[in-house]
Formats: structure tokens, sequence, C-alpha cells
């Protein structure tokens, strides 16, 4: 929903826009490069991982979690425009988005 108010004051119109309704949830980490994007929402709690490109290959996104250790991943194996999603119990604290390439993987920085 959204509506304007408008005023005069001067001799000059004063407008203000007010816009209420659900928003899009935050981004809080967000990597990416050519053909993949990984973010996190939830209140970082959420991984998505975007393929992006329609090249066949394979992406992932890596991410460092409160309490845990190692590197793990959330691989997307389906194809281009596809997306896919997991939720943690714990806090998702980095990102890194990756693209399987034939002998070796690109990597974006970390986020």
């Amino acid at each position: 929903m959204s509506f304007v108010i408008t005023a005069k004051r001067g001799g000059v119109a004063v407008c203000f826009v007010a816009i209420l309704g659900a928003s899009s949830p935050a981004v809080a980490h967000e990597s990416s490069r050519t053909g993949v994007r990984v973010w996190t929402t939830n209140s970082d709690k959420t991984l998505h991982v975007r393929d992006t490109a329609p090249d066949k290959n394979d992406v992932y996104g890596r991410m460092t979690r409160q309490g845990v250790s190692g590197i793990p991943t959330l691989r997307n194996s389906n194809g281009y425009k596809s997306e896919a999603v997991r939720d943690y119990s714990e806090k998702i604290l980095s990102v890194q988005a990756c693209v399987d390439d034939f002998g070796g993987d690109t990597c974006a920085p970390w986020d």
C-alpha cells in the first residue's frame, strides 16, 4: 500500500510519499561471479545458490558457520536459472560463490 500527502507551505507544494507493506528479506552476505550468485537471508540462517549461466557447469556456495569447523558447501547441479536453498540452525558468517569449471573451480572473493 502506498499513499501521497501533499501540503502547501509558503506557496510551495511539498509532497511526502510513504510505501507500506512487506519488504524483501535483507541480504546479509553475498558473493557472485560469472555463472553463480550466493547469498544469505533469514538472519543469516538460509543460504541460496543460483546458477546464472547457461554453461552446464555445476555451481556451489561455500560458507563458514558459527560453531561449525571446516568449510561446508551447498551444491546446485540443477542447471541454468535454478536455485538451491537450505536452512541452517547456525548463523552463516561468510559466503563464497564457486563454479565447478573443467580443470578446476573458479571462486569469487569471500563475503
